[in-house]
This record gives C-alpha cells, structure tokens and sequence, in this order.
C-alpha cells in the first residue's frame, strides 16, 4: 500500500482531462500489480479493500466535480465510472481468489458487494465468478442453476455466452440431467468454436 501512494504521487494538473488521464494511468498499474496467486486470500483483501475505498473517493469526487462545475459533467461522469468499474474489477478479483483457495462460501460472500449498474464484462465476471463458487459448494449445484438461468444474456457477447452455456452444462451434468448438459455444451460451442474449455468439458461429459 505504502508503494502504491508513493507512485500514486504525480503532478496536480487544473486541466480536468490531464487529470482523468493521470487517474487512468495509475488504475492500469494497480490492475497489473496483484500478489500472487498462490499468495494468501488476506493479503489480497488488504490491498483490494484499499484500492475499493480509493475507487469510491474518486466516483464521489466526480460526482461533486459535476455539481460544482455543469460545464464539466462529461469528464465528471468519465471520472465516475472509471472509479465504479475498477471497483466492481477489485470485487470480482478477490472473489476469484478466494474461490481458487478453496473458499468457495467467502467468494459468495465477496459478490454480494457487487450492487448497482456495472460495465458488461465485470458482470460477466461476476456472474462465472458466482458459478464456480456454488459448483465447488456442496449443496448449491441447484441455487447456481437458478441464479444462472435468472440472468438476462441479452447483452452478453458470443464468447460470454459460450462460457456461461458451458457452465450451464456442468451444473445440469452434476444434476444428472444429461440431455440438458449435452444440450448446453452444444450451445456453448456453436456460440464460440474456439473456447478450448467447452470442447474439453464436453469431451470428458461424453466420455462419462
């Protein structure tokens, strides 16, 4: 934390662009600078959970940015949601985490913070995230599949679609519904051919 204040320390600008700019600039560097994966989960909320606070100072330093300055409400909206969406990125990010140690009840937990409108591939994230956390639960194949099927794929893309239909698959395969998943992986595959994952699920299911 003390490395990304440091670095975080850059010239002030008045200029609202160069601003905007500077912020970005310093959001792709914490996105490229994690622990590593096999660090443990507390180490990744130490740094996540800060930048999350951080992320909310600047959504409501847009946000007075706009009613301070009207002329200014297009670099204040651009400011807003480039704080809203690295949040909802640091969100799912721990989610994963926590879920490839194994804890599968704390990922769940750590999507429930994900509220209000977010960009189209964080909440495809979110949405895979919340599936291979109820799939490596025991006793939640059934809310997985319900809070799946719930969800509008509307504005997902084709490739969003083909994972999500194979994820489908794996809950109906652990269901033992067979033509369901046999179904869903076949979905999934017309939707994207080159999603490797859906050929190697679909080939274990057949040779099932």
């Amino acid at each position: 934390i003390l490395v990304e204040l440091s670095s975080a320390q850059r010239p002030q600008h008045q200029n609202p662009g160069h601003c905007r700019t500077l912020i970005q600039d310093v959001m792709e560097t914490w996105r490229l600078r994690t622990p590593n994966r096999w660090d443990p989960v507390p180490w990744w909320n130490e740094i996540l959970t800060w930048r999350g606070y951080m992320y909310g100072i600047i959504a409501n330093a847009a946000k007075s940015l706009m009613e301070i300055h009207p002329q200014l409400v297009h670099q204040g909206h651009q400011l807003d949601q480039l704080g809203l969406r690295d949040k909802a990125w640091g969100i799912n990010k721990l989610a994963g985490t926590a879920r490839r140690h194994r804890m599968g009840e704390v990922a769940s937990a750590i999507l429930t913070k994900q509220q209000g409108h977010i960009e189209v591939q964080e909440a495809f994230s979110k949405l895979r995230e919340q599936s291979k956390s109820c799939l490596e639960m025991e006793g939640e194949t059934v809310t997985g599949l319900n809070a799946m099927e719930g969800t509008s794929l509307d504005f997902f893309h084709a490739h969003h679609k083909a994972e999500l239909f194979r994820l489908k698959g794996q809950f109906q395969e652990r269901m033992g519904d067979g033509d369901g998943a046999h179904a869903s992986y076949a979905t999934s595959l017309s939707l994207c051919k080159q999603l490797s994952k859906a050929w190697i699920s679909w080939g274990g299911f057949c040779a099932r």
